[in-house]
């Protein structure tokens, strides 16, 4: 899982879960929903993004440290 190409598909997988989240809790706040209905919507979403989401993203923390690490606290591609 630490490969370049899984990498990029979990970031693509961040924003489509994201735009997904976005459009979705949109439709609340143009409608005028209550902030019941708002929390509701997005509790719903945030259950609806996969444990292996976070998994990967947990697993990338090594790599990414050692990134900012070796250039010295300077900008990485993350």
């Amino acid at each position: 899982m630490t490969s370049k190409n899984n990498s990029n598909g979990t970031i693509a997988k961040a924003i489509d879960v994201k735009k997904s989240t976005v459009a979705y809790v949109a439709q609340f706040v143009r409608g005028g929903a209550g902030a019941a209905k708002l929390w509701e919507a997005l509790c719903e979403e945030w259950d609806a993004i996969p444990a292996s989401f976070f998994t990967s993203l947990i697993q990338s923390m090594p790599r990414r440290v050692q990134a900012v690490v070796a250039s010295k606290g300077s900008g990485t591609k993350h």
